[in-house]
């Protein structure tokens, strides 16, 4: 296995073996495809129970991409501005939150303003993985923990429309939205206890309002190119 030190004289999570960083970070790296596979299954059901077309349903799935893309262009500041824990705490309460108001949507239209919502938060687990395996290794530790995160989250795309499937026969597609409500629970406790702050001190207070300005207006003609093309 490769080493569980990094190049730093501080290595945060130094109490942790090198499987539980991969299983702490390539989790982490799942939140988009947590809160986007496991619905899939469901459309169906939605559409049926709230009394609407499929097209408007399959405006939910339109509208969290759209904003996931949207935010990616924004993640990265935030988290090298902020640090990795805030972004990534916040973003879980918002999901939580949203999931739990989705078992009360009553209307289709409600769901369209949850799952944007979701959609602009979702793509910080990815980004934070990046950034935190960044913070802590370099060189060839770095490319052995991408490659090993990565492999976790494959599994992913395979394993959660099944069980997004199975809550929905069981229990209906409100069922899904609890299990993603007590997941960013979980999360939350987790993070909260095993993930510490990776970003050294001296590179957030390097992170100035010049340098964000900066990067931001690069996000913002990137973003801009890509919808024109």
């Amino acid at each position: 296995m490769p080493p569980l030190s990094t190049p730093s004289s501080a290595n945060p999570l130094a109490r942790l073996t090198y499987f539980q960083i991969m299983l702490l970070l390539g989790s982490l790296g799942t939140l988009n495809t947590l809160w986007s596979d496991m619905l899939f299954p469901g459309i169906k059901s939605m559409q049926e129970d709230l009394g609407t077309s499929a097209t408007a349903v399959q405006q939910t799935v339109s509208l969290y991409f759209v904003a996931s893309a949207f935010m990616c262009l924004w993640h990265g500041v935030l988290s090298d501005a902020w640090g990795r824990r805030k972004p990534l705490f916040i973003g879980l309460v918002v999901l939580v939150v949203t999931s739990l108001l989705s078992l009360l949507a009553t209307r289709i239209e409600h769901l369209w303003i949850l799952r944007t919502v979701q959609g602009l938060v979702v793509g910080l687990g990815h980004i934070l993985c990046r950034a935190v395996i960044r913070d802590l290794y370099s060189g060839e530790a770095a490319q052995k923990m991408i490659a090993h995160t990565s492999l976790l989250q494959t599994t992913g795309p395979i394993l959660l429309p099944m069980l997004g499937g199975w809550l929905t026969w069981m229990w209906g597609w409100r069922a899904v939205f609890a299990f993603l409500s007590a997941v960013g629970v979980v999360m939350l406790l987790v993070y909260a206890r095993k993930l510490p702050e990776t970003l050294p001190p001296a590179r957030l207070s390097s992170v100035n309002q010049d340098e964000n300005s900066a990067s931001i207006k690069v996000r913002i003609s990137a973003g801009v190119g890509g919808w024109r093309a």
